[in-house]
């Protein structure tokens, strides 16, 4: 699950992201917050929790924090996508047209559509 928001004003120059990440493994679940000025890779944090209630009540209460002192939600993902949800790409084939010295087409091509 991933939360990004931002805060900008311009009056007093500030362009700023917040991100937060909840991640699970076997053994843990992770939170991992990233913060800096838009348009930076900013610094990161990453938090570990035993159970998953308690990285997902940390993880909402991060965000009402920011909420609370201005921030706008800008994106949110909830799950990445899993290996059936992936997109396939079929490569198309690219014809070649013979051209003349003069490089247009033969007049037998343009009949020939």
């Amino acid at each position: 699950m991933l939360n990004r928001l931002e805060y900008i004003n311009l009056a007093n120059n500030n362009y700023k992201f917040w991100e937060a990440e909840l991640g699970e493994d076997d053994s843990s679940t992770t939170l991992i917050v990233r913060w800096g000025r838009i348009g930076t890779r900013g610094q990161s944090k990453t938090y570990e929790f035993v159970s998953h209630s308690a990285a997902l009540w940390n993880y909402y209460e991060k965000i009402a924090e920011k909420q609370r002192k201005g921030y706008q939600t800008t994106t949110t993902v909830s799950a990445t996508p899993s290996v059936s949800q992936e997109i396939s790409v079929e490569k198309k084939e690219e014809k070649t047209v013979p051209v003349t010295k003069q490089g247009h087409r033969s007049l037998s091509q343009y009949m020939s559509k």
